[in-house]
């Protein structure tokens, strides 16, 4: 059986992805971060003991730490590691939260800046992924069959190519541009051993990304997100190739 460890799993593509894991008979770890979702408690009901809900804070050493150690007392391999955690939130120091949380008041460099907000968006979107992968690369690299990493960037991560300009979103953008150049990295020492590596820009997706407010006016849903990466992880073999693409499969500039 195939098995996989997806964080940011409560919710949104993180759900939806355990999700069709599940359905297609992986064995999943779930990182929750959110007690309060009750999205994996549905899905354990329906899948039993395929599905382990374990805590991880993919910003805290000690919390993947921990998480490292009850999935290597379960098993000895995994097949997958999807990195799917990630946060959008205001750099700007502004009190009010409709200005805070809106595009427009999250800020350019001629705005007050939250540095300690700033400094989060890195620790969850880029170190955390690097955190998780750092802790479990030798579980994945102890698998049989299919060994895939999966990071969840963004097209706001480009610097050649950018569809929307976001100079309004700076701290995102750089921490998604560094995740871009840490999946390069990990590409170059994970492809000789047999590890595909994907960095996906997953859509504007209705999910609780920007802020945890729910975007119903997104135009992709989660489970289509989902199932463009699992097709992607099923059709495209190389190691060694491209890894930037949209859900969709089209290839993104770095």
């Amino acid at each position: 059986m195939m098995k996989a460890l997806v964080t940011g799993a409560d919710r949104g593509l993180g759900l939806a992805f355990t999700t069709l894991l599940l359905k297609e008979g992986w064995e999943v770890f779930a990182g929750q971060y959110m007690v309060e979702e009750t999205g994996l408690t549905t899905l354990q009901a329906e899948y039993g003991a395929r599905l382990h809900v374990l805590p991880l804070d993919v910003s805290s050493d000690d919390s993947v730490d921990h998480a490292l150690s009850y999935v290597s007392g379960l098993t000895d391999s995994l097949n997958l590691i999807a990195n799917i955690a990630g946060i959008m939130a205001s750099t700007v120091v502004e009190k009010d939260p409709a200005k805070r949380d809106s595009p427009v008041g999250d800020g350019t460099i001629f705005d007050p800046m939250d540095s300690k907000a700033l400094l989060r968006l890195f620790d969850v979107n880029t170190l955390g992924p690097m955190r998780v992968t750092n802790r479990f690369v030798n579980l994945l690299l102890a698998a049989e069959g299919d060994k895939t990493l999966v990071n969840i960037s963004s097209e706001a991560g480009s610097i050649q190519t950018p569809v929307v300009e976001r100079d309004f979103l700076y701290g995102y953008c750089m921490s998604k541009t560094a995740l871009n150049l840490q999946s390069r990295f990990l590409q170059r020492s994970l492809a000789p051993k047999g590890v595909r590596v994907f960095n996906i820009e997953p859509g504007y997706m209705k999910s609780y990304i920007i802020s945890g407010t729910y975007r119903a006016e997104a135009t992709v849903e989660c489970a289509d997100t989902a199932a463009g990466i699992y097709k992607m992880m099923k059709e495209r073999r190389d190691v060694d190739g491209d890894i930037y693409f949209r859900f969709s499969g089209e290839k993104l500039e770095w």
